[in-house]
């Protein structure tokens, strides 16, 4: 509240500075020399009270924008929280504002997405035609890269993040059946 009086009042002052050099400078522009003084007075309360009114309500608006933008800020300050991160275990802070609930520090968060979705681009690039493939050596030995990058993959088996749409467990498992299945046919 003291903010929004203190505003109030540098607003007003400067509106009254303003009005007067506005009423001045009207008052020498506009108004003849013979009615100057009559008029000038009226003049320059009419400028000073418009300026007044003008600054005061800026000064206001002023004030109640600081207040809102600190209490703002006091509701982030308050909604912070402290958690481990479930990956590299170190301590880490973030906002209930933005997040619900976060198991996982940035900068594990970007790793892991960034490997995840490279090494699932890799394996993509892989399988895409491995069935067009004509000899067997050269399917099993695509799948054992698959299986590979899979197994390298299997540290984010446990983490919990929508960027993991397939389990590396279960690329593993797709793989292990793919080479079943070719076995079989043989």
């Amino acid at each position: 509240m003291t903010k929004k009086i203190k505003y109030f009042f540098l607003g007003a002052f400067v509106g009254l500075l303003v009005g007067m050099v506005f009423g001045f400078l009207y008052n020498s522009f506009y108004t003849k020399k013979s009615e100057r003084f009559e008029i000038a007075t009226i003049q320059a309360f009419i400028f000073r009270g418009v300026g007044i009114v003008i600054g005061g309500s800026f000064g206001l608006k002023i004030g109640d924008e600081e207040i809102e933008e600190e209490s703002k800020h006091l509701k982030y300050i308050k909604s912070l929280k402290n958690e481990v991160c479930l990956f590299c275990k170190e301590d880490f802070q973030f906002s209930t504002q933005d997040f619900g609930d976060k198991k996982y520090c940035s900068s594990c968060s970007n790793k892991i997405g960034i490997d995840y979705v490279s090494k699932v681009k890799q394996i993509n690039i892989l399988a895409k035609g491995i069935d067009d493939l004509k000899r067997k050596s050269a399917k099993i030995k695509r799948l054992n890269k698959i299986e590979l990058l899979a197994e390298e993959m299997l540290v984010y088996d446990d983490v919990a993040l929508n960027i993991i749409a397939k389990k590396p467990s279960e690329i593993l498992k797709s793989v292990y059946e793919y080479h079943e299945k070719l076995d079989s046919t043989n």
